[in-house]
């Protein structure tokens, strides 16, 4: 019988799906002047129906972004909207290639709500397409993003094992190399991998959002009352602002409830006068809101994933922990 030091020397404990369950990040890109980036995260598997998502968040520990139908639309596009342009010019989307993202308020035929894809055409432009569509067979990049730094897999990351098995550590797959390009506008990286003792640019030692830990105290009546930071009234609906102190969408929920509230459903229609309101009293409450729901679509997020308004900045799936309030109606 080989020794306990002699076994973890030679082999590693992995899934039986250890082959199609490693997740890379292809490369980063950066919006100078902002604290959010970009990211490309190869899926192994399209058929999963959460196979993009994965990708995003096992390989570059980001969440998939979102491009809407509010072309011109300053106060409803998304970050993804406002960046399409910038990302297909300076070459991180390249010419001819399709990539997985969300979609919100799209036709059906280019999209609709939900994951779908997108390709890029001659001369910046870029073609929807429902996840159905032979374009989207062809895919197998997902479009990711996350706010300020996040420490990027140094290797491909396995997902939790099922049935174990045994493998020689030697077979792995090696990681990619750095290369880092720039532009007018995007600072870019292709092929990223960050060693644990490398600072960049546009990453740091930051945890993952998996070793995030869920507290599920929630604060006592009289402390939440204290979280209060603003009312209003919009169309007949009461809002208030609450103080975000957790750090997961059940808290968020939980939030709200103690206000006898529930977490706001954002819709097309009353966006405008809603960001309106929430602009007046930015200094207050903070730029970033937890909501439910965004045209009564949760994204099916759990977790520490929450649906996230950034005043002047549109909506998008991000970390619980970015928002500093969450928004709860009546």
């Amino acid at each position: 019988m080989l020794s306990s030091n002699l076994k973890f020397s030679v082999f590693l404990i992995v899934s039986q799906f250890v082959y199609n369950s490693y997740q890379q990040c292809l490369g980063v890109s950066q919006i100078k002047g902002s604290d959010y980036t970009f990211a490309l995260a190869e899926i192994n598997d399209i058929n999963n129906p959460l196979g993009p998502q994965e990708a995003c968040y096992f390989g570059c520990g980001a969440q998939i972004v979102t491009q809407s139908s509010n072309v011109g639309d300053m106060l409803k596009l998304t970050l993804m909207d406002n960046a399409a342009t910038g990302l297909t010019s300076s070459g991180f989307l390249k010419s001819g290639q399709s990539y997985f993202l969300n979609h919100l308020g799209m036709e059906e035929v280019e999209g609709g709500n939900g994951i779908g894809c997108i390709q890029v055409l001659p001369g910046n432009r870029i073609a929807h397409y429902p996840r159905s569509h032979q374009v989207c067979s062809k895919a197998n990049t997902a479009i990711c993003g996350f706010w300020g730094q996040q420490s990027i897999p140094s290797q491909p990351q396995p997902k939790p094992p099922t049935t174990p098995i045994v493998m020689a550590t030697n077979n792995l797959p090696q990681p990619p190399l750095i290369t880092e390009i720039t532009s007018p506008t995007f600072m870019t990286s292709s092929n990223v991998q960050l060693s644990s003792n490398t600072a960049s640019a546009t990453a740091s030692t930051t945890a993952l959002p998996s070793t995030v830990a869920i507290d599920e105290k929630i604060p006592s009546e009289e402390q939440h009352v204290n979280n209060i930071l603003h009312q209003f009234n919009v169309n007949g609906r009461n809002y208030h602002i609450i103080k975000n102190n957790g750090n997961s969408l059940a808290q968020a929920n939980q939030i709200c409830q103690k206000s006898q509230t529930s977490i706001s459903d954002v819709t097309s229609a009353g966006y405008q006068a809603l960001a309106q309101n929430l602009q007046n009293v930015i200094t207050l409450t903070g730029s970033k809101l937890i909501i439910g729901s965004w045209n009564g679509d949760n994204y099916s997020l759990v977790g520490n994933n929450c649906l996230i308004l950034q005043v002047n900045n549109g909506i998008y799936p991000g970390s619980c922990t970015d928002a500093t309030t969450v928004l709860c109606q009546s």
